[in-house]
């Protein structure tokens, strides 16, 4: 095979960083589409339409904060790597990415369905009463988590959603072996793509580029106090709960 240059390496990297970016943004906007189709009051969606789709707009500005912070790492070590040009590393580095990646994954699947599960009771996001209900009477709760929900369907569903996962990341961490050069050489092109990749994840972990730093208190545009729940996800409600 065709030894491969420092820009195919990085270009090759930035396309796994990509899919992992479509694969977080993804969990978190289908647990926004769930938490709008199973909680909104009846009629609210098709009264309320431009709102709504302000929304999920806002939503995924915050969800890209969440994805940036987590790739951050992934995107930072492929620019040093891909300056080595070596193969064996790379590949050791994809392999030791998947599983971070896979439990990472886990986590936002973990906390997204928490969030969901947490406003069925309680009408609002995760927040610190959250930690009141492990911390007070753990059994109860299972309990009554196990008479009023499809444990069994949610627990089978749950294996099949962790094998897709499992699949789909390791699929974007297939080794470098499948792959030969593609990519004219050049440290300019090189620089250019690592400045870019640097400056995407500094708007996106900031939620863009203005003056002020996306917070989830500028989701509160509407006078609906549901249609300013649904920007903001479970990882960013159990951060402020934290």
């Amino acid at each position: 095979k065709a030894n491969l240059n420092r820009n195919d390496f990085l270009l090759i990297c930035l396309k796994k960083a990509l899919s992992l970016y479509i694969l977080f943004i993804g969990i978190m906007t289908l647990a926004r589409v769930f938490f709008v189709g199973y909680f909104s009051p009846p009629g609210l969606v098709e009264t309320n339409t431009p709102e709504i789709m302000q929304a999920f707009y806002m939503g995924w500005r915050y969800d890209t904060i969440v994805a940036s912070y987590l790739l951050a790492p992934f995107a930072v070590l492929s620019i040093l790597i891909s300056a080595i040009k070596w193969r064996f590393l790379a590949n050791v580095f994809f392999k030791l990415s998947f599983t971070f990646y896979l439990l990472m994954a886990l986590v936002v699947l973990f906390l997204v369905g928490a969030d969901l599960g947490f406003y069925s009771y309680f009408q609002d996001h995760l927040n610190i009463l959250f930690f009141g209900l492990i911390e007070d009477d753990t059994q109860a709760l299972m309990e009554t988590v196990w008479k009023n929900y499809p444990v069994v369907w949610a627990l089978g569903g749950l294996v099949f959603v962790v094998g897709l996962l499992w699949y789909s990341i390791a699929k974007v961490f297939k080794p470098l072996d499948k792959y030969n050069s593609f990519f004219h050489p050049g440290g300019f092109k090189f620089l250019l793509m690592s400045l870019a990749t640097l400056v995407l994840l500094f708007g996106g972990a900031r939620g863009g580029y203005g003056d002020m730093v996306l917070s989830p208190k500028y989701a509160d545009f509407s006078s609906n106090i549901f249609i300013n729940q649904i920007a903001v996800n479970g990882i960013l409600s159990f951060e402020k709960a934290v």
